[in-house]
Formats: C-alpha cells, structure tokens, sequence
C-alpha cells in the first residue's frame, strides 16, 4: 500500500512538471527532432540549450 502512494506521488510531480514547464519541454522535443532528421549539426547556442534542457529534463 505504501509503494503504491509513493509511486501515485511520484507519477502526480512528474505529470504537474510537464504541465507546469510546456514550452521548455516543447523547445526540447523541438531540438531533438531538428538535431535527428535535418541531417545537419546543431549551431553552437542551440547544443548549449539541448544539453541544458537535458540535464534538466532526464526523465524526459
């Protein structure tokens, strides 16, 4: 029973950031989808984001 309310608890805080955070997540998925099908490498500012937004979204 007590694993079952924190892993309710823990489902609910990762649900609740994902709403709370929509454009960064947005802007991440963004970058991961430019950096695998353009063919082309990242510019400089835009892998400085991606790994920014990465470290902050691993669960992601």
């Amino acid at each position: 029973m007590i694993g079952f309310i924190i892993g309710a608890v823990v489902l609910l805080a990762i649900i609740l950031a994902s709403v709370s955070n929509r454009d960064d997540l947005d802007r991440y998925q963004q970058l991961k989808n430019k950096r695998r099908f353009s063919g082309r490498r990242l510019s400089p500012q835009e892998q400085e984001e991606i790994d920014r937004l990465a470290r902050k979204y691993w669960w992601w």
